[in-house]
C-alpha cells in the first residue's frame, strides 16, 4: 500500500537522514524538512530527492507561504480550488467569518488583499523560486564541482526535469489567474535584480516552450510510469490545457495544436478512462488501478501521514458537508464538517435536471450518474439560495469521498469518524479533461465528427444517451456534467464567454441575487500591492487602482 511506503518516507525524511522509497528507489516528496541553497548535496542521490522534495511541496498542499492569512485556505490547491469555483455559477462559500467569501462569491473582489487571490500567487511564486534554486544547485558545473559520476548525473538531470514541470504549472497558475507576471529563473542573479515583468502572451511562449522540450527530451519519466510524481503524460496534458486557451491567454486560438496535442497524448496508449466515474473521486483513488488509468497529474493525499495538512482534498470534503449531514450515515466517509461549499439549485437544475425529489429522504433522480448530491434535511424552501450563509440553502455536493470504491458508507462508516484528514488524492489533470478538450479543438475546426465518439464516451459512461452531434452550447454542458468542482469552472466561463457579461446569469453573480454583469477585467485577478511597492517593474492589471 501507498500510505506504508510514504509512511516510511516522511519518518526518514522528518530525521533529515535518509529518504525512503516508492516504487523502487524514487521516494515521493510530501513532508520535506526545510533546507537551505548552502545544503550539502555531495554525491548521495537522497540528498538531491531532498532538494526535489521542497519543489513538490508547493503542489502537495504541505504550506502556506509566510504572511498570507488561513492556512487551509490560502495554500495552493486550496486558494485555486476555491478561488476558480467560488468566483461562478458552481459553489458558493457559506462561511461568513471567512473575508475572502464577502468579495470572491459575488465577484467583488477589488485590489486589496484576501487569502485566495493573494495565497495563490504566493504560493506559486514560491514554488517557482525553489524550483529555481534547485536547478542552480543542480547545474552540471555544480555536479562536477561536486564529482558527481555519470550514474547519478543521469538521475539528477531526471530530477530536474520534474521541478521544470512543476515550475510550469506554478507558471501555468499564474498566467491563468494574473496575466502579465513577475518572471524569474534560474539565470536570473539572486538578490541582485528584481524580477522582470512579463507580458501575458510571452509568459505563456515560455512555458509551452519549457513543457514542449519536456515531452520531446529524454529526462523526464515516461508517461503513467511515475505516479504520483510527473512524468511526460503530466507536461501532454498541461500542454494541452495550455492549447486549449490559448485565445483568452494570447488572443490568438490554438486549436490544431489543441486537438494534435490530444492526439499525442491518446497515442502513447498508456490513459484510458475510469469504468466508473465515481471512482475517480474516491478514497483510494491513487490506489485503485482503473482510477489511475484516467489520472495523469493529482495531489497526493494519504490519511496515515497528512495530519499536518488542512488543504487538499481534507478542505474539499470537509467545506462539503456540515455535522448533519455527516451523523447521517456518513455519505462522505469523512469525519470533520466546515459547513462550506455549497450549490445553488438553480445549478444542478440546469445541467441534470433532477426529478422525484424529496428532501425528506434525500432522494432524487438523475439519468446522468455523474450528478452526486445530498439533499436530506434540507427544504423546498431551502432550495432558493436567498442567503448565502445559510449551508442548507441550495444543495450539497457528494462527488469526493474518502470512502474506498469497493465500500459502502455504512461498511466504511466506523472508520469514517475517525477520518480527520483525507486520503483522496485532488486530480489537477485526467483523461477525461483531454477528451472534452478534443471534441472542443474538433468543433472549432469544423470536424465535429472526430470530436463525437470522445463526447460520447464520457456520456456513455456517466448513464446518459449519446448524441448523434453537438454544438458549443452543448459541449459547455457536459464540461459542467462532467468537471464540476474541480476547479475548471472559472476557465471554463471564461473561454466559452460567459463569465463577465450579462448573457450568462447565475444567483449572485456580480452581487445581485438574480445575478447582474462585472467588469470584463476581472478575469485576471490583482498582482499583490506588495509585490507592486516592491518591485517597481511590476503593473498592476488593468481596472485595478486605476493608476496603471
Amino acid at each position: 500500500m501507498k500510505r506504508n511506503i510514504i509512511n516510511a518516507f516522511l519518518v526518514a525524511c522528518a530525521a533529515l537522514t535518509s529518504v525512503s522509497c516508492l516504487k523502487d528507489l524514487d521516494a515521493l516528496p510530501l513532508n520535506p524538512t526545510d533546507f537551505t541553497s548552502e545544503m550539502a548535496y555531495g554525491t548521495e542521490y537522497d540528498a538531491y530527492v531532498s532538494g526535489l522534495a521542497k519543489v513538490y511541496n508547493g503542489m502537495y498542499d504541505c504550506w502556506t507561504a509566510q504572511g498570507v492569512g488561513n492556512g487551509s485556505q490560502g495554500s495552493f490547491l486550496a486558494a485555486q480550488w476555491l478561488i476558480d469555483e467560488c468566483s461562478t455559477d458552481e459553489m458558493l462559500y457559506s462561511s461568513s467569518n471567512e473575508s475572502w467569501a464577502h468579495v470572491v462569491n459575488f465577484n467583488t473582489w477589488n485590489e486589496n488583499p484576501n487569502d485566495l487571490t493573494t495565497g495563490l500567487y504566493a504560493n506559486s511564486m514560491l514554488t517557482i523560486t525553489y524550483a529555481n534554486e534547485f536547478l542552480i544547485q543542480t547545474a552540471d558545473e555544480k555536479l562536477d564541482a561536486r564529482g558527481v559520476d555519470d550514474a547519478l548525473r543521469t538521475k539528477i538531470h531526471s530530477l530536474r526535469a520534474e521541478a521544470r514541470f512543476i515550475r510550469a504549472f506554478a507558471y501555468w497558475a499564474l498566467i491563468d489567474h494574473y496575466g502579465n507576471i513577475p518572471f524569474v529563473d534560474e539565470t536570473t542573479p539572486i538578490g541582485k535584480t528584481a524580477p522582470q515583468y512579463m507580458l501575458r502572451k510571452d509568459a505563456f511562449e515560455w512555458t509551452v516552450g519549457q513543457l514542449e522540450e519536456l515531452v520531446t527530451g529524454s529526462e523526464l519519466p515516461e508517461a503513467a510510469v511515475n505516479y504520483p510524481r510527473v512524468d511526460k503524460g503530466c507536461a501532454l496534458g498541461l500542454l494541452v490545457r495550455m492549447y486549449l486557451n490559448a485565445e483568452v491567454y494570447t488572443g490568438t486560438a490554438m486549436w490544431s495544436e489543441t486537438k494534435s496535442t490530444c492526439e499525442r497524448l491518446f497515442n502513447l496508449n498508456k490513459y484510458d478512462l475510469c469504468p466508473n466515474y465515481d471512482w475517480l473521486f474516491c478514497g483510494d483513488n491513487g490506489e485503485n488501478p482503473d482510477a489511475l488509468k484516467e489520472i495523469i497529474f493529482a495531489n497526493f493525499q494519504d490519511i496515515t501521514n497528512t495530519a499536518w495538512n488542512w488543504g487538499g482534498c481534507t478542505l474539499v470534503l470537509a467545506q462539503a458537508q456540515d455535522s448533519d449531514m455527516m451523523n447521517d450515515g456518513q455519505p462522505l466517509g469523512f469525519g470533520a464538517a466546515w459547513s462550506g461549499s455549497h450549490m445553488p439549485t438553480e445549478w444542478v437544475e440546469r445541467f441534470f435536471k433532477p426529478t422525484n425529489v424529496n428532501y425528506e429522504t434525500g432522494e432524487y433522480t438523475v439519468s446522468d450518474k455523474r450528478g452526486r448530491f445530498y439533499i436530506k434535511g434540507h427544504s423546498p424552501e431551502m432550495s432558493e439560495m436567498d442567503d448565502v450563509w445559510t449551508f442548507k440553502k441550495g444543495w450539497a455536493v457528494a462527488k469526493w469521498t474518502n470512502i474506498p470504491h469497493n465500500m459502502t458508507a455504512a461498511e466504511y462508516s466506523e472508520q469514517a469518524y475517525r477520518c480527520q484528514f483525507a486520503n483522496t488524492d485532488y486530480i489537477y489533470i485526467r483523461l477525461g479533461e483531454i477528451y472534452l478538450a478534443y471534441a472542443e479543438a474538433c468543433l472549432k475546426l469544423g470536424q465535429a465528427n472526430i470530436g463525437l465518439p470522445y463526447l460520447n464516451a464520457l456520456r456513455k459512461r456517466g448513464g446518459a444517451a449519446e448524441v448523434s452531434s453537438y454544438d458549443a452550447e452543448f459541449l459547455f454542458e457536459e464540461y459542467s456534467r462532467e468537471l464540476y468542482w474541480e476547479a475548471h469552472r472559472r476557465r471554463d466561463l471564461i473561454r466559452f464567454g460567459k463569465f463577465c457579461g450579462a448573457n450568462y446569469l447565475w444567483r449572485w453573480k456580480g452581487g445581485s441575487y438574480e445575478g447582474q454583469s462585472f467588469p470584463d477585467y476581472k478575469t485576471l485577478f490583482p498582482l499583490p500591492t506588495t509585490d507592486l511597492q516592491a518591485n517597481e517593474n511590476l503593473k498592476q492589471n488593468p481596472g485595478y487602482n486605476k493608476t496603471n
